[in-house]
C-alpha cells in the first residue's frame, strides 16, 4: 500500500471566474501560479513556496456553483466507484485516465457531498506537517453524522475516533497523524459538503485580505483547543474554504 493511500493528496478548483480565483488565491495565500494545457482549456496549477499544493480549472456548465475538489488517494478507482454506488452514492465522472499522472472518478456520497477518487501512477511522499500555504485538514459538515460515517467508512475503508468531548475524526487508525479530516453536524438546511483548510500565519490579517479582495468570512474564528483556530471563507465566487492558524 502507498504512503498516502486512503488521505487527501490534491485540492482542486472549480469557478467560473478563473481569472480573479487566481488573483484571490494568490494574495491570500501567497500561491504562485502556472498554467498548463489542457486540451481544449486551460488548468492552473497553485504554488506554495516551490510546493504545487492544488489546481483550479473553469466550471464545465453555468449551473455547477464554484467550488473545491478533494481527491483522495485509491488502490483502484472502479471498485471505489462501485463500492459509492453500493452505499448509496452517484457517479458523476466514471473512471478516467489522465496520462503519465493517473486514474479519477468523482461522486456525490448519498447525502450529496462529493469526493474525487484517485490513483497515481507513482507513490505519493511520506505525509509531511503543513507548511503556511498548504492544505492542511479537510472537514464533512453533514445534517446526518451517522450516514456518512457508514457511508465513507465503507468506501473509503476510513476509522472513526473520538475527538474531544463532541468531535469524530475519520482516519486510518489510532494517534493524530493517522487523522484525516473531521466530522460536524451542518446547520439546519444545509446540505453535505467537504471543506478544506489551509494553513495561513495569522488568522486576522488572512480574513482581511478575502475581505479587502471581494471574498465573504461566514464564520471569524472556531477554537480547537491545543490545535489551533481556523475561520471559514468565501471567495468571490462563493467557493468555500477554511484559513487555519496553528497554535
Amino acid at each position: 500500500m502507498a504512503l498516502t493511500t486512503g488521505r487527501f493528496v490534491w485540492r482542486e478548483l472549480l469557478t467560473h471566474d478563473l481569472p480573479r480565483a487566481k488573483a484571490f488565491y494568490g494574495e491570500v495565500f501567497g500561491w504562485k501560479t502556472r498554467d498548463v494545457p489542457m486540451g481544449d482549456s486551460t488548468y492552473t496549477l497553485f504554488d506554495a513556496s516551490g510546493v504545487e499544493v492544488a489546481g483550479a480549472m473553469a466550471a464545465p456548465v453555468r449551473e455547477m456553483p464554484s467550488h473545491w475538489l478533494g481527491y483522495v488517494h485509491v488502490s483502484s478507482v472502479d471498485d471505489t466507484l462501485a463500492a459509492a454506488l453500493a452505499a448509496g452514492g452517484k457517479v458523476v465522472k466514471p473512471g478516467t485516465n489522465i496520462p503519465d499522472i493517473g486514474r479519477f472518478g468523482i461522486f456525490f456520497d448519498d447525502l450529496g457531498a462529493a469526493t474525487c477518487a484517485f490513483c497515481p501512477t507513482s507513490e505519493g511522499k511520506s505525509p509531511a506537517p503543513p507548511k503556511v500555504g498548504e492544505f492542511c485538514w479537510e472537514s464533512i459538515n453533514t445534517p446526518d453524522v451517522a450516514k456518512s460515517i457508514a457511508f465513507y467508512t465503507q468506501v473509503y475503508g476510513w476509522k472513526t475516533s473520538p475527538f474531544g468531548p463532541d468531535m469524530t475524526t475519520f482516519g486510518l487508525g489510532d494517534g493524530m497523524a493517522n487523522q484525516i479530516a473531521s466530522i460536524t453536524p451542518a446547520p439546519a438546511g444545509v446540505r453535505a459538503h467537504w471543506l478544506n483548510y489551509v494553513v495561513v500565519d495569522k488568522l486576522a490579517p488572512a480574513r482581511d485580505r478575502v475581505k479587502r479582495l471581494g471574498g465573504a468570512i461566514l464564520v471569524e474564528a472556531i477554537a480547537v483547543p491545543g490545535v489551533g483556530a481556523f475561520a471559514v471563507a468565501q471567495d468571490p465566487q462563493q467557493a468555500a474554504i477554511c484559513l487555519f492558524e496553528g497554535v
